[in-house]
């Protein structure tokens, strides 16, 4: 069984991001992560890349 990563931008980065005038819906971690688990993947590891609260996040995911 395979593995799958997300890459996801800081929510508050992306909140001050000029496409969510535009209707780009910007969702929590805590939120993805629920959405992941409804779609049957469980987060195994949850890193960040990068320099402070703007890093991105790395969900790697393992199918239930």
């Amino acid at each position: 069984r395979g593995c799958t990563v997300i890459g996801l931008g800081a929510p508050e980065a992306m909140a001050r991001q000029p496409v969510t005038a535009q209707g780009f819906h910007v969702r929590s971690i805590a939120e993805v992560t629920s959405a992941l688990l409804g779609a049957r993947l469980a987060v195994d590891q949850h890193r960040r890349v990068g320099v402070g609260q703007d890093a991105y996040h790395l969900l790697v995911t393992q199918p239930l």
